[in-house]
């Protein structure tokens, strides 16, 4: 550290020496002689469209407290308070707030502890704190467990459009107008995208109303800016065999014929434990915390396998044995945080396929090609009685329905995606 008597006109001119330009982050500290402790910082940050170097000078305070080391032995630890930088105040100014500083010092306080705890007070006010504690909290449905879907969908809402905005704002002082503006600019560019990230903001301030944080929610009474447009996609018979052809041999092959063959989710179905299957009895079941529609019943959704289905499932251990994964968990392991699969969008994208319109497409087929009731095809699904079904079978459908009528979409898909000449001998 090199010392000088600072003045209004060289601190502008201060620079980093060229032996500090080597440092990883190169930068000189020039010591005041006047007032004790008072350092300017001088950083190289770049260079300007000229090149010449560009210099961050700020004025900053040092002074030492007492503590201990690692060892537990007496010792001296520095502190530094950052003033202002250079331009903003005057050399002067400088040395006075320097003095006061150090003046707090000297009656036992620690200015920069005591700042850096405001800062963590002030943060833990914004926006961006509550939104934290929010993805920390444990939801009251699926025995405390966050969907990872939806826990997807909130942590990229708030990281790449409601934080930028307003993440260092009190969420109390956010008012409803701002929130109108900005998802209206929002849904210029992005229509649906504007709605999620609408719904997200809706859903933290209910939270923080409910833990009695704050006690106005901004988002009341604003409507979702974009139209939503549900899909109606369902295959036929000659797009179904095309993926069947497109899919084969690729990471997407099994996922799909056993969507095809049970109409799960297509979470469900990549999150799926051997433990889970009993291939003897024909049955699988998915635990409450892995299923949509457990986080609200708490229920367990019991899916019987036909012989189409058990037959690719004997096909997915077998792949696994061969590929070095048959000591894995998962029907579809990978080398991933969860442990199993993520859905390979590009892919898929390439291929057609949509696991969502393969289950709309199951569930049609059922209904109005096999003549399935709807109440059954709900429970293949896995979707909560509602209405009369609710009140007159509260404990669901049974488990032969489900299974008489998957054993007959079994029986259906064998035939379209037999070979020509099979389908062909069929019809004569």
């Amino acid at each position: 550290m090199t010392g000088l008597k600072l003045t209004d006109d060289n601190v502008r001119k201060l620079t980093v020496r060229a032996k500090d330009r080597r440092k990883t982050r190169p930068g000189t500290e020039w010591r005041d002689t006047v007032q004790r402790g008072l350092v300017v910082r001088c950083w190289l940050t770049g260079k300007d469209d000229k090149g010449e170097d560009v210099i961050t000078r700020t004025f900053t305070v040092t002074y030492t407290v007492p503590g201990r080391n690692s060892k537990g032995e007496p010792t001296h630890h520095t502190r530094r308070v950052q003033l202002a930088r250079v331009g903003e105040i005057t050399v002067k100014q400088a040395r006075d707030r320097a003095e006061e500083v150090r003046a707090k010092v000297r009656l036992g306080a620690d200015p920069a502890r005591e700042i850096a705890a405001n800062k963590r007070r002030k943060d833990a006010a914004t926006l961006n704190a509550l939104a934290k504690e929010f993805l920390k909290a444990k939801p009251r449905k699926r025995g405390g467990e966050w969907r990872a879907k939806s826990y997807a969908g909130f942590e990229s809402a708030f990281r790449l459009h409601l934080l930028p905005k307003f993440g260092y704002r009190d969420p109390a002082e956010i008012t409803r107008g701002e929130v109108r503006a900005f998802i209206q600019d929002l849904a210029k560019r992005h229509p649906v995208g504007a709605n999620r990230v609408l719904a997200a903001l809706r859903r933290l301030y209910n939270w923080t109303i409910s833990m009695e944080l704050i006690d106005k929610n901004p988002t009341l009474g604003i409507e979702r800016p974009g139209p939503e447009k549900k899909r109606t996609k369902t295959y036929t018979d000659d797009e179904l065999r095309a993926l069947a052809t497109g899919l084969k041999d690729t990471r997407l092959d099994h996922l799909f014929q056993l969507v095809l063959r049970t109409a799960t989710r297509d979470s469900e179905t990549r999150s799926a434990r051997w433990c889970d299957l009993d291939l003897d009895r024909s049955v699988w079941t998915i635990p409450p915390e892995a299923a949509k529609t457990g986080e609200v019943t708490g229920a367990v959704h019991r899916v019987p396998l036909s012989a189409g289905a058990v037959k690719v499932l004997r096909e997915i251990k077998k792949h696994n044995l061969k590929a070095g994964f048959g000591k894995s968990e998962f029907l579809f392991p990978a080398a991933t945080e969860t442990g199993y699969v993520g859905l390979p969008a590009k892919l898929a994208r390439n291929r057609g396929l949509r696991l969502r319109d393969v289950r709309r497409t199951v569930a049609d087929r059922l209904q109005h090609d096999l003549g399935v009731p709807a109440y059954i095809v709900h429970a293949i699904l896995g979707h909560s009685q509602s209405g009369l079904a609710q009140v007159y079978m509260p404990s669901g459908v049974g488990e032969d329905p489900v299974r008489a009528a998957l054993k007959r979409w079994s029986d259906a898909l064998d035939k379209i995606l037999a070979p020509r000449r099979d389908r062909r001998r069929a019809r004569a």
